[in-house]
């Protein structure tokens, strides 16, 4: 036995000798190193930590150890965002980050928005300077239909050809100054894909996209065309450590900033049609583990004295310092004047940043670009938001709760209070808050993205991105001659829980462009209506003249609609209000003359008026009332329970391997029972194969139709069912040989083993719903259709079927 054994493991040993190389015959294998939204992090960089992560000294090091390994075909792409975002990138326009690029040896590039930063002409001559293809598809000019810079680029690596193209985002024109962009349009990128993906196809054996449309874009893409083998996307700044796979496509996604590289490992058979049959991913961070190459340390420190003499420009001058000294709990003049700036050149009504926008002062007297630099060293972009009164109000409550955090509030045009992590006595523009009205809303990009506490403002749809950065803005007004100089205005104030304050003066209403004068605040009294609205419509286009004459700011409608007036009774609901030993609420709340109930008060008067997410008011009190619920279940069963399937074998002879299983009219224990008013079964096919049970229903259910696969172990053992991946199961339609729709159930899985033991008589269920199209949204043949479920199980797929025609 033991002789034997031996000669066993002797033949395996030979076999594992020898399996390397006939697998190295078999198969096509590319490793690629990838990287997306560098933003110019070309050195280390903190964040989070006392330890430098990312930059391309670090990223040098790592990618000579994995290219060492000569054997393999390796690739080095990035998919855009990379030439601007630092002062090393800015100040050069993007040539150093083009330089490092080369000197990395990168074989192809994606265009990215932030790559238009700099303006067109500076853009085509980095293109021009870059020792690799930069890539775009879907970039056109306007007059004369021809791609803006290279669309595609053929490798040929080892004997395999593989094609790379660029796609970025179609919403390109929206998302740069529109300076950037004149003469060129972005057209769709999946339609663009539509039609140069099969173009490829036959010049190619492995197709992959670079793109910058961000990770929503990549899952429509991979959806809708078939044939990219790898997506390497960007733009969202999306992590995946596992890929998202759709059929044949793999997503990859690796962050931002360099802080990751990606590595993506992928084998392809020749024999099949250069069909991918194995991948691995892993995200490596650029951290302590890799040290920085010192020679690309030393030529980043060749650039410092142009870098110092670029910085020391003086770009303007201020009146005053203008420090962000108690930023996360004050409002602070750099913070006053910024987002002063901010409004006026977005002809917004509101503008708000957070506290950690700002890093340090801009001083007294000459202002260097190195000093905007240091006050402001974010490349936030400006984005306009338009909201109502009600959004904005709960806007407002973030912002109060962020106090001490890095999200606290640096407004214009706007000035609250603050009591109990809530906004009260709110004032636009001087004028009080009208919670049916529409306003502007200037912002960061990073800030509207909902970060930093203000998950509301990540919430508006009606939203226009400037493509301006903040940065850039304040350095054209500085670039004026205008004085830079703030003062505090108390836009936001604190109230403190205090008896006293409730008969003391509010915070006044105050307009930004002022100093506050002493007045004593009274309560509104006139009850008819302000002027009709007449508020402009969003403007996309920054104006020329950046600021806007004090004498046309065209007045805020405050009337509510008819439809919308509160009841007379406006009692502030219990839940807004503070107690009576707090200021009274204006402005955002209705006021009384009578100060807000005590915790005595009935819960019917403090009910008596509500108000919902957009400040509408709801009439009627909520009531809560206990009902006992009668059993009115039916005695008709849609579908057996499992635990009534008995572990019987079936009549029906087995089938192996993906031969489909015919409708069979034998009785089964598990046949599908349904209730005629609300099921329509359209057909049904059965089999027992290993001795698993298995029953596919296509039902009509409310005008829409439901696939079921039921699966039950029909043994009196326990059986082990194994999986290739996460997807298990698919359904389809067909038209002859025509593919109409299927479910996919495998849409996006990783490719790790599964596995599943069913115990005697348990049963699972599979099911997807059916809109009754086809996959591109037409209309089905009204003919007789063959429905298909597959089992994807890892020794083969088990396949039942039946034809049918759909009720018309």
């Amino acid at each position: 036995m033991l002789r034997t054994i031996g000669s066993l493991f002797g033949a395996f040993i030979a076999l594992l000798l020898v399996l390397p190389s006939a697998a190295g015959a078999a198969t096509d294998n590319i490793s690629i190193l990838y990287t997306a939204d560098t933003q110019g992090r070309l050195r280390s960089f903190n964040q989070g930590s006392d330890k430098p992560i990312g930059g391309i000294a670090k990223r040098a090091i790592f990618f000579q150890e994995k290219r060492r390994h000569t054997s393999m075909t390796w690739l080095t792409l990035d998919t855009g965002d990379a030439l601007s975002g630092t002062a090393l990138a800015d100040v050069f326009d993007g040539y150093v980050v083009i330089q490092a690029m080369n000197r990395l040896k990168y074989d192809a590039m994606g265009l990215g928005v932030h790559d238009f930063d700099f303006g067109i002409e500076a853009l085509k001559q980095r293109i021009g300077e870059a020792e690799f293809p930069v890539l775009s598809a879907n970039l056109k000019y306007i007059d004369t239909g021809q791609p803006f810079t290279t669309p595609y680029a053929i490798l040929e690596k080892n004997g395999t050809r593989i094609a790379i193209f660029g796609l970025i985002t179609g919403d390109l024109g929206n998302r740069v100054a529109p300076a950037n962009f004149t003469g060129l349009q972005a057209l769709d990128p999946v339609e663009t894909a539509r039609i140069l993906v099969p173009q490829l196809e036959s010049q190619a054996d492995v197709i992959i996209a670079l793109t910058h449309m961000g990770i929503n874009e990549d899952i429509r893409l991979a959806s809708e065309i078939r044939g990219i083998d790898v997506i390497i996307g960007g733009m969202s700044h999306s992590e995946l450590q596992v890929p998202l796979k759709f059929e044949d496509t793999l997503i990859v996604h690796c962050a931002e900033y360099g802080r990751n590289v990606g590595l993506l490992k992928l084998s392809f058979d020749p024999a099949q049609n250069y069909r991918q049959v194995f991948f691995f991913n892993d995200l490596e961070p650029m951290a302590g583990k890799w040290v920085e190459n010192s020679d690309y340390v030393a030529w980043l420190d060749s650039y410092n004295e142009q870098l110092r003499q670029r910085m020391d420009v003086i770009i303007g001058s201020s009146a005053m310092e203008m420090s962000p000294l108690k930023i996360r709990s004050a409002e602070t003049p750099l913070g006053n004047y910024v987002t002063d700036i901010l409004r006026e050149k977005t002809r917004a009504d509101v503008a708000i940043l957070p506290a950690a926008f700002f890093v340090d002062s801009l001083p007294e007297g000459p202002i260097t670009l190195g000093d905007l630099y240091s006050a402001l060293p974010f490349d936030h972009y400006a984005e306009l938001l338009e909201v109502t009164g009600g959004e904005l109000q709960e806007i407002l409550d973030e912002a109060s709760d962020q106090i001490g955090k890095p999200g606290f509030p640096q407004v214009s045009g706007v000035s609250f209070g603050i009591l109990g992590g809530k906004a009260y006595t709110v004032t636009v523009g001087g004028q009080p808050l009208d919670l049916f009205s529409t306003y502007r809303v200037a912002t960061s990009d990073a800030l509207s993205e909902g970060n930093y506490g203000y998950s509301r403002l990540g919430t508006v749809s009606r939203r226009i991105h400037t493509g301006l950065l903040i940065r850039n803005i304040i350095r054209e007004r500085l670039a004026t001659g205008q004085m830079a100089q703030s003062s505090i205005y108390q836009r936001v104030q604190f109230h403190a829980y205090d008896s006293a304050i409730a008969t003391s003066t509010p915070p006044p209403s105050t307009d930004i462009t002022q100093p506050p004068t002493e007045s004593t605040y009274q309560p509104p009294t006139e009850t008819t209506p302000p002027p009709a609205d007449t508020t402009p419509p969003l403007d996309t286009t920054p104006p020329a003249d950046t600021t806007p004459p004090a004498d046309t700011t065209p007045p805020l409608d405050t009337t509510p609609p008819a439809d919308t007036t509160p009841p007379a009774d406006t009692a502030p609901p219990a839940d807004t209000v503070p107690p009576s030993d707090r200021p009274a609420d204006s402005g955002t709340r209705p006021v009384t003359d009578e100060m807000p109930p005590d915790e005595g008060t009935s819960p019917e008067s403090l009910d008596s008026l509500r108000y919902d997410r957009n400040g509408q008011p709801i009439g009627e009190p909520v009531v809560v009332e206990d009902v006992a619920l009668e059993d009115t279940g039916s005695d008709v069963i849609a579908e057996p329970p499992a635990e009534t399937m008995p572990p019987t074998e079936t009549t029906t002879p087995p089938v192996t391997g993906d031969q489909p299983a015919t409708p069979s009219d034998t009785t089964s224990p598990y046949t599908p029972t349904t209730d005629s008013t609300s099921e329509r079964v359209i057909g049904t096919a059965r089999n027992t194969i290993e001795g698993l049970g298995y029953l596919f229903t296509l039902v009509s259910v409310e005008g829409a139709y439901e696939f079921r696969l039921q699966i039950s172990n029909t043994t009196n053992q326990p059986l082990e069912v194994n999986y290739d991946s996460g997807a298990k199961f698919d359904f389809l339609v067909m038209h002859e040989t025509d593919l109409l729709w299927s479910y996919n159930s495998g849409r996006f899985f990783v490719q790790s083993p599964e596995s599943q033991t069913l115990a005697p008589g348990e049963v699972i269920v599979f099911s997807g719903e059916w809109d009754g199209l086809a996959n591109d949204g037409s209309l089905l043949p009204r003919t007789t259709l063959r429905f298909d479920a597959e089992y994807l199980l890892s020794a083969g797929p088990i396949r039942l079927q039946f034809t049918a025609a759909l009720p018309q």
